[in-house]
């Protein structure tokens, strides 16, 4: 279940851009991901936005670095981590408060860019649950690797540090577990949060397939 708050932004972003007279959808696939927001510029440009409510050091840092890999992934024109509590707006990191996101995303329509030929943008089919790490350096495996995979298979990956929710987190664990298809269990520091998420995995009755993945190989 998404969180309170989390949801209240999500709707809070949507009515600034329906005021604004942005084309947006949401609940849609592309490149492997699932974001917030793919907001369309009027020459069909695509601009990826996600919400978040973090409040801890070095947000900013992570959410920078996360924009850059939704755009990558996607292959879309920009992308804008949305933070409410954010101290000050930096749109070229793309990184922006709620107020700061209309006129961020203008100014990126307002600039003459070549069109990227973004992925087709799809409902979301099926899903992959990805058991990993959540430090830093595995972001490239998640956004580039993953996300790749799930790509490529008609489906989109996503981990539990991604969604917003209430209660447990390993019962949230479980829940992502039962709606997944199929599920990528990253050992490469044997996490005990990983290792549980492979068990699980294989007890459920509706997994059809798991992928080990160690130290830049797969494991099967």
């Amino acid at each position: 279940m998404a969180d309170s708050a989390e949801k209240d932004l999500e709707d809070i972003v949507a009515e600034r851009l329906r005021e604004a007279g942005l084309k947006f959808v949401t609940e849609r696939a592309v490149g492997g991901l699932a974001p917030d927001f793919i907001v369309y510029g009027p020459d069909e440009r695509r601009f990826i936005v996600q919400t978040r409510n973090w409040d801890f050091p070095g947000l900013t840092t992570e959410a920078s670095r996360q924009a850059q890999h939704y755009q990558d992934a996607a292959k879309a024109d920009g992308a804008f981590i949305v933070i409410p509590g954010l101290k000050r707006n930096m749109p070229s990191k793309g990184v922006v408060t709620i107020d700061g996101l209309i006129p961020a995303l203008q100014a990126e329509i307002e600039t003459a860019k070549t069109h990227a030929n973004p992925p087709e943008v799809t409902k979301i089919e099926k899903l992959i649950f990805a058991a990993m790490p959540f430090a830093p350096q595995y972001e490239d495996v998640f956004f580039v690797a993953m996300s790749y995979a799930a790509e490529q298979v008609g489906a989109v990956c996503d981990r539990v540090d991604r969604r917003e929710f209430q209660g447990n987190v390993v019962d949230e664990v479980h829940r992502m577990i039962r709606r997944s298809s199929a599920v990528i269990i990253d050992l490469s520091e044997s996490k005990p949060n990983a290792l549980r998420g492979g068990v699980r995995a294989r007890s459920e009755k509706t997994m059809r397939s798991y992928l080990l993945y160690a130290a830049g190989e797969a494991a099967f």
